[in-house]
């Protein structure tokens, strides 16, 4: 009796030791796979946050003005581009007109009579949201620099936490003065959707390239740097594609037509992805490209300083 109550617990012991070493593999590679994913977000976030002057002997009311108003500038510039596509998915969704109609329109009232275009609510919020987030990522990049401190992951951080509600706050508002006549309020899914859409933008662009770039360059043979540029410029398109059109899609119509199941929503859905995914496509490019461009040069010219 004796030997089978210590085989027993001899047994006990074993498999409480086997499960606490699997526990402890678990934990060591959890831990190594953030530390990767942390390398590899700041790593990319050093590129894509690259540039901007350099900005240690200037003031900080200088620094923060010039930060502001680049931000102002290069949002307005972006800003039409990206009213008139989400404009012309709302009202699409909701039934009012064509995408081409309303795209059509938009950009006939931005020719011919801009001060109504300017003026219009949708292109305020848009402009606001912008300014907002370039605003926020320039600063927070130009403080960290003045500090003597590396600003790229603490300007991604900063980015994706402004970016991220604002832009669930603009479509909220999209929807509700484009879409259907109904009021009501929104179902927390349409929330969770546009949240996902967002966060998959900034996986897509600050974790993927990251992981893509190495693969490209050894894929294509480039040089590293022609790798994260094409890898920044591919896989936010792609997601902005792929990903962006059915969650999109999905949030409004849940807004527009409440009371529909799932499989009722899909053939509206379905019959506007193709012409969702470029506009989504159309709405990314200008912040990824002259956007950048126009931020860049705007600081540089009011702070005086060249790039570092």
């Amino acid at each position: 009796m004796a030997a089978e109550d210590s085989s027993t617990s001899d047994s006990a012991s074993e498999g409480t030791s086997k499960g606490a070493n699997l526990h402890r593999t678990i934990s060591e590679n959890a831990v190594k796979s953030a530390k990767r994913l942390q390398k590899t977000v700041t790593e990319h976030a050093e590129y894509a946050f690259d540039g901007g002057p350099t900005v240690h002997n200037t003031s900080l009311y200088r620094i923060i003005l010039g930060d502001t108003v680049a931000a102002a500038i290069t949002s307005f510039a972006v800003s039409p581009v990206v009213t008139i596509c989400d404009k012309a998915v709302c009202d699409a969704a909701a039934g009012h007109m064509s995408m081409t109609s309303s795209i059509r329109s938009s950009t006939k009232t931005l020719l011919t009579q801009p001060h109504h275009f300017f003026m219009s609510k949708g292109f305020v919020l848009v402009w606001g949201v912008y300014t907002l987030t370039y605003g926020v990522s320039n600063v927070v990049q130009s403080v960290f620099k003045r500090a003597g401190k590396n600003p790229a992951l603490p300007t991604f951080l900063a980015t994706a936490a402004v970016n991220i509600p604002s832009s669930v706050f603009q479509d909220r508002f999209f929807t509700s003065w484009f879409g259907t006549a109904r009021k009501g309020r929104f179902h927390p899914a349409t929330y969770a959707l546009w949240a996902t859409r967002d966060m998959a933008t900034v996986l897509g662009s600050f974790t993927l390239p990251g992981l893509l770039a190495g693969h490209l360059q050894k894929a294509t043979g480039t040089t590293s740097e022609r790798a994260r540029f094409g890898a920044q410029l591919l896989v936010p398109s792609m997601v902005a594609v792929v990903v962006h059109p059915p969650l999109h899609l999905l949030g409004i119509d849940i807004y527009n037509r409440p009371a529909l199941q799932l499989a009722e929503r899909l053939p509206m859905i379905g019959s506007l992805l193709p012409k969702t995914a470029l506009l989504r496509f159309c709405r990314v490019m200008p912040a990824f490209g002259c956007g950048g461009i126009i931020n860049g040069s705007v600081r540089e010219t009011i702070s005086g300083i060249p790039k570092a």
